[in-house]
Parts: C-alpha cells; structure tokens; sequence
C-alpha cells in the first residue's frame, strides 16, 4: 500500500511555493516508483490547488 510517509515524502521533495504541476509530477513519479511494473487495476485521480489568501 502506498503509505502517507511516501506521499509525504513526495510533497516535501519539492519548493512549498512551486507550482501545482510540479507537486502533481512529483507524486505522480513516487506512485509510479512504487508501484513499478505491476499492472494498473484502477485510476489515478489528483488535484493541487494554489491558495492566494483570503478574498478581499
């Protein structure tokens, strides 16, 4: 199983202020790193968002 210690390990890899494609690419590259040739039995969804602040 794909453990929060990878995952987390996979956020922290790069810059906090990197952008949101960047953070999906590294986790996307430690889920492949795991899972390495076994066959894919179900999909992968992910989504990074960019907080600004409150609205003024």
């Amino acid at each position: 199983m794909f453990q929060y210690t990878v995952f987390r390990l996979a956020l922290t890899s790069v810059h906090r202020r990197a952008a949101p494609e960047q953070v999906l690419q590294n986790i996307h590259e430690a889920v492949n790193d795991f899972v390495q040739d076994a066959e894919q039995f179900d999909d992968l969804t992910m989504l990074c968002l960019t907080y600004s602040g409150p609205a003024e």
